[in-house]
């Protein structure tokens, strides 16, 4: 599933709009069965100091997988990936939970 709301610019605690989205996911997703694992994937943006992106990314990625722990997603089902925007995969799916 990809968010449509964002973390403010320079910041690493969730907007009250994207903690909603984590709660709808973490929802959706303990009410599921067949799933193993989520996967979250932060990416730095391209412009400014890249060290200090990566370092907001790094710290984007803490915060989001905090959120989906305290919303009921057991730790060894999340995966959190941090990378360079330059450098991100095309999506291969669109991994929506839907009733």
């Amino acid at each position: 599933m990809l968010f449509r709301s964002r973390f403010a610019k320079g910041a690493a605690k969730l907007t009250p709009a994207l903690a909603r989205d984590v709660a709808l996911v973490a929802a959706r997703a303990r009410g599921r069965t067949g799933w193993k694992r989520l996967v979250i994937e932060v990416y730095a943006d391209k412009p400014g100091d890249t060290p200090a992106n990566e370092s907001l990314a790094a710290r984007r990625a803490e915060a989001l997988r905090k959120a989906f722990v305290a919303a009921g997603i057991a730790e060894s089902a999340l995966t959190v990936a941090v990378g360079d925007l330059a450098a991100k995969r095309a999506p291969t799916f669109d991994a929506r939970i839907s009733k």
